[in-house]
This record gives C-alpha cells, sequence and structure tokens, in this order.
C-alpha cells in the first residue's frame, strides 16, 4: 500500500451526530423469510430516508463552504469536518463561521427529517405492516406524543468543536487523521448527553483563538457564549467547554455575516 509520510497542520475539528439515531438503527436489523418481507421493504424505507438526509445535509456544507472545508469523512450517523490553517484565506474566524453554519443547515435539515420518517410511520398504508412488527411498532412509539397521540420529532443533533494540530497521513489517495484534537472535538459534542439543553459545544482553545482577531471585548459572540467551567471528560480529565444557547446562535451567526469585511477584525496571530 502506498502511502505518504505523516504530515500535521493547525486547524479546527468539527464533529456532528444524529441524537437518538442509535436508538432506532438498533431496530432497523433486516429479518428471513419471504413473510418479512413487507416489514424488510419499510426498514429499507426508513434507511433510504436517513440515506438522502445525510447526502443532502452534507452537500449543503460543502456547497456553502468551498475553500473552507480541508476534508470531511462520515462517521456512521454523524460527519467530521476539518479545516486547515496552513491555507491562506482560512484562519479562526472562518473555521468557526464554518461551526456555525453546519449547525444553521442542521437547524434547517433535522425537522425535514423528522417529518419524512413521521410520513412513513404515520401512513395509513403502513399501519399493519409496523402493526405486526415489533421493532417497528417500537420506533413508531418513539415518534409518537402520548399525551396527544400525534406526531412528534425524535431525532436531535449535536455538534462539537475543537481546534489544534491535526495530523493525517495519505494512504492511496485516502486521507486519515489523527490525534488529540479531533478525539476532543468528538468528546465535546458528547457533552450534549449531560446538558440536554444544550446541543453545540466547543473548547476553551477555539475562544483563545477568536480572541486573538476580534478586538472588542463586547463583540457579540464573547458576550452571548456561555461557560460551562471544567468538565469532567471521559479519557480527558478535567476541560473547559463552552457553548451558545440554541435561542442565541441566530443572533452570532447574524452578527459573523455582517462582518466579512473584517473591519472591526485585527490582524494580529
Amino acid at each position: 500500500m502506498r502511502h505518504t509520510s505523516s504530515k500535521d497542520f493547525f486547524g479546527f475539528a468539527i464533529i456532528v451526530d444524529l441524537r437518538n439515531f442509535s436508538e432506532i438503527c438498533r431496530r432497523l436489523l433486516i429479518e428471513k423469510g419471504s413473510a418479512k418481507k413487507a416489514i424488510n421493504d419499510l426498514k429499507r424505507d426508513i434507511y433510504s430516508i436517513f440515506f438522502r438526509f445525510l447526502t443532502s445535509t452534507l452537500d449543503t456544507v460543502i456547497q456553502n463552504n468551498r475553500g473552507l472545508v480541508f476534508d470531511y469523512k462520515h462517521t456512521g450517523d454523524g460527519f467530521l469536518f476539518i479545516t486547515n490553517h496552513n491555507k491562506p484565506s482560512v484562519n479562526s474566524i472562518s473555521s468557526f463561521r464554518l461551526l456555525l453554519d453546519i449547525y444553521s443547515i442542521l437547524c434547517d435539515s433535522i425537522p425535514t427529517l423528522n417529518t419524512e420518517l413521521n410520513t412513513v410511520l404515520w401512513d395509513g398504508n403502513n399501519q399493519s405492516v409496523i402493526e405486526n412488527s415489533q421493532h417497528l411498532s417500537y420506533i413508531k412509539n418513539l415518534f409518537t406524543d402520548f399525551s396527544t397521540r400525534s406526531q412528534k420529532h425524535y431525532i436531535d443533533f449535536s455538534v462539537g468543536g475543537h481546534c489544534g494540530r491535526i495530523f493525517w497521513r495519505d494512504f492511496d489517495g485516502k486521507i486519515l487523521f489523527l490525534g488529540n484534537t479531533i478525539n476532543l472535538a468528538a468528546r465535546f459534542q458528547e457533552l450534549s448527553k449531560t446538558f440536554n439543553e444544550f446541543n453545540f459545544f466547543f473548547s476553551h482553545n477555539i475562544r483563545k483563538q477568536l480572541k486573538k482577531y476580534i478586538e472588542d471585548d463586547d463583540a457579540v459572540p464573547f458576550l452571548e457564549m456561555l461557560d460551562l467551567r471544567k468538565i469532567d471528560i471521559r479519557g480527558i480529565g478535567p476541560t473547559k467547554a463552552y457553548t451558545l444557547p440554541k435561542n442565541k446562535i441566530r443572533k452570532v451567526v447574524n452578527y459573523y455575516d455582517n462582518q466579512r469585511s473584517f473591519k472591526k477584525f485585527s490582524r494580529k496571530r
């Protein structure tokens, strides 16, 4: 196998994960026997909805951020996005803007995903098939608000970001990434399991990098950041973490959209 020597660069690692997907996926096993055909067909329809969501979301992120995303990977039910600050046009401001853009795209696409899943699960033509499958009935219950006996959205998402040295190597044209930067981004994403009122987390390193570029201490991004203090992160230990409340993220996105000239950003590194 042909490979290059290991290289490294400074950049952002951004991890996206679908919340509650595993609870559904483990009940979508294809069953044997011709009598199970209708059940298997409906399970494949549900898989197709997830595949379309993952493909469409990835395409949207890449199209919105051409020249900024250095590389990306599927992570089963989510994504890893990498930025490379060795590229002249990429810095911590642009990388953080990517982090915000990914979050905004998911805010738009996740409701559509839930709606498409509900359409299949609540379709009158599918009810007899669902009733004859313990697994499909369980999945439908996940999307049911039992107080009103109506549909509900069950799938959510979380995003985590960290910055630092990222190590990579090219194996036959396939780029592999390693390093603590990626591991920590994954751990920050997992904080949504502890702080379920938030789904957007990033490191103190990212905050420090932004501070180098933003001169005004009262700038919107810093006013809206919520310090979660030191969190004991699995495999890492006590680590400072930050979040943006859901109702504040759009305000921060608008701030960056209005600062494309970077007139208020210093050039110091």
